[in-house]
């Protein structure tokens, strides 16, 4: 145990010193020490990164001198292998595949010409699978059977994603009650305490879609703040991507068991997240969570009912949104397709670009800017879509009913595992002993 918790602050300093030095958007949650022991409060509504606790000054080193320690320390770490027992072997395990994915990211910042399945391999352990263009050709032939008629398949999608844009003046009404709908499934199926629910607040941000604040931190008695742009288009199929995936329980639940994790557990690495694999966990599960909240197709009727209503939407549009949401599902493996085959040098941009106006994936007026922003965001969709995919297929080989499925997500928020586990279905989240 006192080696792997020498082995663990090295990994989780390597890592800080490249974040502060090298890579300033790769760590977005850090709790070093028990937030209550904290004697200095960040509050800023207008920064946009999460200002949860100052990041301690880290000394410079070169990305050379990161990855030559970071290799003895993946040597240091494999040779423990064999060696450790129960907790220990889950923790062992867990470091093996994040400082892989420090490597990985070093290798890459350093130019190395990695391919996009390497990269996605070596830092979130996933290697999505090819899309077939035959499964995008079908889904614009039942997208094309649903949606009101008029005009061709491309500008019938532009005018249906209008007609669900839900107008600045509702959108607090709408996502209160989807925020509210989403705690109450985590204080049901996740012991969150009720009082934790986010304060939520609508302002003018210009180009950002939200900013979260965090106020205090007793161990579970949290204060956060949300606050949401009045000046972002935000539209009724997706809303629950930031009800449910950014608060709770998603992104907000998960960060708040992973501190409670780290602060039972003493294990230093689960205050820390960064583009790794707990960072694509962090996406497909919080994604999961919101399946797992509308598990039947009438509970997913009732929820966009009401949200409907409150937007002053049309109603009748609700029979189309199963197969518009099958398309949107879609369209992001697409996506993948078109950041893959630009970071492999395999398409141009005007390849991209014509890709993705033949499968409805931007508008017909998009500009070739418009599939770069795709790829802007590292190995994005394979650490978001297919991971929530990945760990679809895992809670659905490993457990039979939602509720099993809500406690296996509840214990892999609070502890270590491996992403090569969850891909394989091999690991179990209740094998961690308290």
């Amino acid at each position: 145990m006192e080696i792997l918790d020498l082995l663990a602050r090295e990994y989780v300093e390597l890592t800080l010193i490249k974040h502060a030095w090298h890579d300033p958007w790769d760590v977005y949650w850090l709790a070093d020490s028990p937030f209550w022991k904290r004697t200095e409060l960040s509050v800023n509504r207008y920064s946009s990164v999460y200002p949860y606790k100052p990041m301690p000054p880290q000394n410079e080193m070169t990305l050379p001198d990161i990855l030559a320690q970071a290799r003895v320390l993946q040597d240091d770490l494999l040779r423990l292998k064999g060696r450790c027992s129960g907790n220990d072997a889950l923790r062992l395990g867990y470091l093996i595949e994040h400082n892989r994915a420090l490597i990985t990211r070093v290798l890459h910042l350093l130019g190395e010409k990695l391919s996009y399945n390497e990269y996605c391999l070596g830092m979130f352990g996933l290697k999505a699978p090819q899309t077939e263009e035959g499964r995008l050709e079908e889904m614009l032939g039942r997208l094309n059977d649903v949606l009101p008629s008029g005009g061709s398949l491309a500008s019938r999608i532009e005018d249906f994603r209008n007609r669900i844009r839900i107008p600045v003046d509702r959108i607090p009404a709408v996502m209160n009650q989807a925020a509210r709908f989403f705690h109450d499934m985590a204080v049901e199926n996740m012991g969150v305490k009720d009082g934790n629910m986010p304060r939520l607040r609508y302002r003018h941000l210009g180009n950002k879609e939200f900013v979260t604040v965090l106020f205090g931190y007793d161990y579970d008695e949290i204060s956060l703040e949300q606050n949401f742009s009045r000046d972002y288009p935000y539209y009724l199929d997706t809303l629950r991507e930031i009800a449910g995936h950014e608060l709770e329980p998603g992104h907000f639940t998960f960060m708040n068991l992973r501190t409670k994790g780290m602060v039972d557990t003493g294990y230093v690495e689960l205050g820390l997240n960064s583009h790794s694999p707990s960072g694509s966990f962090i996406e497909g599960g919080a994604r999961i969570a919101i399946e797992l909240s509308l598990d039947t197709p009438e509970k997913e009727r009732v929820f966009d009912e009401e949200l409907f209503v409150l937007a002053g939407a049309d109603s009748g549009l609700i029979d189309c949104m199963p197969v518009w949401r099958q398309f949107v599902w879609l369209s992001n493996y697409g996506k993948l397709e078109i950041e893959r085959n630009l970071w492999d040098g395999v398409w141009d941009r005007e390849q991209a670009l014509a890709y993705a106006k033949r499968w409805c994936i931007l508008p017909p007026d998009a500009a070739e800017t418009a599939v770069l922003t795709l790829a802007e965001d590292e190995g994005h969709f394979t650490s978001h879509d297919y991971c929530r995919d990945v760990v679809r297929a895992y809670y659905n080989g490993r457990f039979a009913s939602t509720e099993e499925k809500w406690k296996a997500y509840t214990r892999l928020c609070q502890r270590p595992f491996t992403m090569a586990g969850i891909t394989d279905g091999s690991f179990d989240p209740f094998a961690f002993e308290d």
